[in-house]
This record gives structure tokens, sequence and C-alpha cells, in this order.
């Protein structure tokens, strides 16, 4: 007799197929296979930039990047974050 796969199974089977799509998806990115450091460091810097331009703004001061918000600040901690990993530098003026 064929017993139907429990729910569990089914999650299961469903994660690993979106883990396989991620890594081939970052791997065309050209970013490593799965490789979490890449993802904890990515937190990190969103983390970082969120937290220096709360600092600023709580202390009434100038944050770094004046159009600057939470969102704003998230983007741009991984857009360096992604130039940094391709060996390129930004910085507050344009490049």
């Amino acid at each position: 007799m064929h017993k139907e796969p429990s729910l569990r199974a089914h999650i299961e089977i469903e994660n690993r197929g979106r883990r396989e799509e991620e890594g081939e998806q970052r791997k065309e990115r050209g970013g490593g296979g799965g490789n979490d450091n890449n993802a904890r460091e990515a937190e990190a810097a969103v983390a970082e930039a969120v937290s220096t331009v709360e600092s600023h703004r709580l202390d009434g001061g100038v944050p770094p990047e004046p159009r600057l918000r939470r969102r704003g600040a998230r983007l741009y901690a991984l857009a360096r974050l992604h130039l940094r990993g391709a060996g390129l530098r930004a910085n507050h003026h344009g490049a």
C-alpha cells in the first residue's frame, strides 16, 4: 500500500529545491555556492549603516548621506558591500 508523504516531507522537499535554486542563482551572479558568510556580512553591513543613520538622527546631527532613510541606508549598505566584493569602493561623491 502506497503511503502519502507527510507534510514535513513535502516541506523538506520544497526547501531543498529552493536552496538548490538559490545556490544556482548565486553561482550565476558570481557569488559563492553555499557560503552563508556573505549573507551574514551583508546583514552586519546593513545593521551598521542603519545604526549609524539612527544615531546621527537621534543626536540631531547630519547623517552621512542627507537623503538616507532606513530603507535607503539598507540599500546603500548592500550596494557598498557588492562593490567591495567586486574590488571597487563606493564613496559619497558618486562612484
